[in-house]
């Protein structure tokens, strides 16, 4: 039962933060550079593979 809140948590977790860099137009090199990692983690990030 917690794993299935755990994936539903990041899929609302990962659903906003789609929603706000489509909202606010910002790059993944925008966010990689606020955030300190690299691009591609970034791009991971998005996709839901970390």
């Amino acid at each position: 039962m917690i794993l299935k809140e755990v994936i539903m948590f990041k899929s609302l977790i990962l659903s906003e933060l789609k929603k706000q860099k489509k909202a606010l137009s910002i790059p993944y090199a925008s966010i990689a550079t606020r955030s300190g990692l690299g691009i591609a983690t970034v791009k991971r990030a998005f996709r839901g593979e970390l």
